[in-house]
């Protein structure tokens, strides 16, 4: 396996073989094209690199302008310079190019152990040399003192040997940060799939148009067994038996009334029928070490607050350990008790927490006493699994100012809150598990295959093919817009970066506005064509900015907690959004007018994800039934009609399904509006009349799911992503030795 070459240079070192930046080896962020450039740069120290020759190695077979590279070359410069400030790594001459200028010393990463082995021994032989040339007022012999410095370095040499092997190195320290990667098995009907202890088998989740389908799958020869058939289940929170019997697994049936109960099951591991375990259990339970217990997460909107619960391995005595208000509470998503027996890692969703919405706690497992662990300002943390030997968690998530908004694998340390990167530069990841020998990581890697094409809405089944794509990254869509009626501004992920581009309806002249570090996402056209606004977590959480027309002038025009995209009447300098302003504990419609300093409020209730029509009358947006406040979930959420003349509500339509909220565009004629609905694993684009009473069939499909659409200014065309997200089960062995 190689180990690729390292470059280092005034304290910073390029590690090829991981594409990444260190510093005091902690990574550096940059993004994919970031970095490329660094490396190319640097490899070629001290020669000019012309521009063309910089664009059409980093950017081949796409198109992008001179002022992308000087941006790259801009964000470059003022990374090192956090570091380094006063020092100018890359010089630019005048009308030719670039310059890296900083002395740089190549090394093969393989020769990197022997080199430091090597320095060891000499500083050893050095002191030995040092005490010879030192005057001595006492004559020893020769003899003598080289056999005091054999013994010397004997007694240093045992005590280093002593030490390693007594302070063994943590999995923390020690696990994955080599391993060698391969792919299992992909497919666009995967949920995610959970590895067992021992590591031979996988229980492997699938979707389908009549319910989920839960199947054991052996990881060496990939034969198959199904254990749970469909029966309109919707299936979550899938764990093994600790005693590798059986796997557990949380469900209630699709058709069920609102609100939807899932209930705790166990089935046998080589199939067979079901039992129930426990009642009202909506995510994944997770076992003692010697499993007479489980641990798991239970809302309680009623009274507005999160519980974790442990219960006896039968379902009975259920005891609530810790509890914490509903706006900051529990997440089922991530949930793990510790080999050692005496903690819990759970993650908490707090919405009141702008910085760091999500935190990884350990909760002790007897007194319900919770730590914060410390470490990145997480946005979004998926599962967590600890290491075997307790000396950290592996959470899948992202952080503060993540360049794609997709998750990655780390390690997280305990107590102290380390943070290290696990799956460098591989993102989209879905899920995690870790076997209990610490050796296998098993995770889901998602890709969104697309094709982004528009059709005419006098005859929709013609379909008009822009572009296509296939290893986006994006976990949700990042929004398109008509501008005009022959251009498309658009977001998509290419390099590991989510970026604002713009193209002709055609496909052709695709060409890229904005190269932040960050991600940029969800462009909007305002209404008088001059400017884009998007959303944007350059400043590390999410906030709207603008920029000119063609990519110039980027600058933040509001911060609000939890921004939506904007949204503007066709003639109006106004701008509506939802957000949690400050003293508000829930998403409330916003409208700033062009100018203003703030924003004012709209809505008084929970609501969210406004479009305006175009006449400015009427406002499409989310809400809870009946117009409620704050997290009183026991209500479900409706497509709600809203009039902007006394900002009431006019009408409550379809109830949301799923975990994405429904595609809705406005018709240009204000009398109604099209709308993405899913039955049965199919995608229709449906019309409705404002009165609700009429609705009509524009396009249905029995395959693939609809992404994004966008109706064009003239109302005769519907910009459509439509798409598959295929799920690859990747493993990773570790082979690093210690």
């Amino acid at each position: 396996m190689t180990k690729g070459v390292l470059y280092d240079f005034e304290g910073f070192r390029i590690d090829t073989a991981q594409k990444c930046l260190l510093r005091d080896e902690e990574i550096v962020p940059l993004t994919p094209k970031a970095f490329e450039t660094l490396h190319m740069l640097v490899r070629n120290q001290g020669k000019v690199l012309t521009k063309t020759a910089l664009l059409d190695e980093i950017w081949k077979d796409t198109f992008v302008e001179e002022s992308t590279l000087a941006q790259n070359i801009s964000t470059l410069r003022k990374t090192l310079s956090k570091y380094d400030p006063g020092t100018d790594f890359i010089s630019t001459i005048p009308r030719r190019g670039y310059r890296f200028v900083a002395d740089v010393t190549e090394t093969a990463a393989d020769e990197e152990i022997l080199v430091v082995e090597k320095r060891s021994v000499t500083h050893i032989v050095a002191e030995q040399e040092k005490i010879d040339d030192k005057p001595n007022l006492t004559f020893v012999p020769r003899k003598v003192l080289v056999a005091v410095a054999l013994a010397l370095a004997a007694l240093v040499a045992s005590l280093f040997a002593a030490s390693y092997y007594l302070t063994e190195p943590t999995q923390f320290d020690s696990k994955f940060k080599q391993f060698q990667m391969s792919t299992l098995f992909s497919g666009e009907d995967i949920s995610n799939a959970t590895v067992s202890p021992d590591g031979k088998y996988l229980a492997v989740l699938k979707s389908a148009p009549d319910g989920d389908v839960l199947v054991l799958r052996q990881i060496n020869d990939g034969n198959e067994v199904k254990l749970v058939e469909g029966n309109d289940l919707n299936i979550s929170g899938v764990v093994f038996a600790p005693q590798g019997d059986g796997v557990y697994y949380s469900a209630y049936k699709r058709s069920d009334p609102f609100p939807k109960i899932g209930n705790l099951y166990k089935v046998p591991l080589l199939g067979g029928a079901s039992r129930e375990i426990a009642k009202d259990v909506d995510g994944p339970v997770s076992f003692s070490p010697d499993a007479s217990r489980f641990a798991f997460v239970r809302g309680k909107p009623d009274e507005m607050k999160s519980v974790l619960i442990t219960a006896n391995a039968d379902g009975s005595n259920a005891k609530e350990i810790a509890s914490r208000p509903l706006i900051n509470g529990f997440s089922m998503t991530g949930l793990s008790w510790s080999p050692d027996g005496e903690k819990i890692a759970v993650t908490v969703n707090d919405r009141m927490d702008r910085e760091c919405p999500m935190k990884l706690v350990a909760v002790n497992a007897e007194t319900g006493d919770t730590k914060v662990l410390p470490g990145n300002k997480w946005i979004w943390i998926g599962k967590t699994a600890w290491l075997s030997d307790s000396s950290g968690v592996v959470v899948v998530a992202y952080r503060s100012g993540s360049p794609n908004l997709t998750d990655e694998a780390w390690f997280v340390s305990y107590p102290e809150g380390k943070v290290r990167p696990v799956t460098r530069g591989l993102s989209g990841i879905t899920g995690v598990g870790v076997t209990d020998d610490g050796e296998i990581m098993i995770a889901g890697k998602n890709n969104r295959l697309t094709t982004r094409s528009y059709l005419h809405l006098e005859s929709p089944e013609i379909t008009n093919v822009i572009s296509k794509s296939v290893s986006e990254d994006a976990l949700f869509s990042l929004g398109a817009r008509w501008m005009g009626d022959d251009k498309i501004v658009y977001s998509k992920t290419q390099n590991g970066n989510a970026d604002i581009w713009m193209m002709h309806s055609d496909g052709t002249s695709d060409v890229q506005l904005t190269s932040e570090p960050a991600a940029d996402f969800n462009p909007v056209i305002s209404s008088d064509g001059r400017y884009i606004y998007f959303k944007s977590n350059r400043k590390g959480t999410t906030s709207i900015w603008r920029m000119r027309m063609d990519g110039t002038e980027q600058t933040e025009v509001e911060g609000v907690h939890y921004p939506s995209t904007p949204s503007f009447a066709a003639g109006s300098h106004a701008m509506y959004f939802s957000g949690v302003p400050e003293k508000v504990r829930f998403p409330v419609i916003m409208k700033k007018e062009s100018g203003a300093d703030k924003a004012v409020q709209v809505t008084d209730f929970r609501s969210f994800s406004p479009k305006v029509s175009p006449d400015g009358r009427f406002l499409l947006c989310f809400a809870i039934e009946g117009g409620l406040t704050d997290y009183e979930s026991s209500k479900p959420l409706r497509l709600t009609l809203l009039s902007l003349e006394d900002n009431k509500i006019r009408k409550q339509y379809e109830t949301v399904r799923g975990n994405e909220l429904p595609l809705v565009e406005w018709k240009r004629d204000n009398k109604g509006f099209y709308f993405v609905d899913q039955k049965n694993g199919k995608n229709e684009i449906l019309e409705r009349d404002l009165d609700g009473e009429t609705v009509r069939t524009i396009r249905k499909w029995d395959q693939g799911k609809i992404f994004q659409m966008a109706v064009s200014n003239d109302g005769k065309r519907l910009f459509v992503e439509k798409g598959e997200d295929v799920v690859s089960v990747l493993k990773f062995e570790n082979t690093e030795s210690g």
